[in-house]
């Protein structure tokens, strides 16, 4: 959501919720426009870059970074 309001220059709605944002988006953007904004963010991502903005961004504020959980062992008895 972030990255939408930035390339469609609205940081006026950073205020908003994000339920009120979903809700106010379509008002403000014509809808084929929308779809596809929301389908690239979905859909183009590479998760591995966000991990690490993720994890430089809890570095920053000083948070511990987040643990790796196990795998589940789905064995046959």
């Amino acid at each position: 959501m972030e990255h939408i309001l930035e390339l469609s220059h609205l940081p006026m709605l950073r205020s908003l919720s994000k339920a009120r944002l979903v809700r106010r988006l379509p008002e403000m953007m014509d809808r084929p426009r929308l779809d596809q904004m929301i389908s690239d963010e979905l859909f183009e991502r590479d998760y591995t870059l966000i991990a690490q903005e993720i994890r430089d961004y809890r570095a920053s504020v000083g948070a511990a970074p987040r643990k790796k959980r196990k795998k589940r062992s789905h064995g046959i008895l």
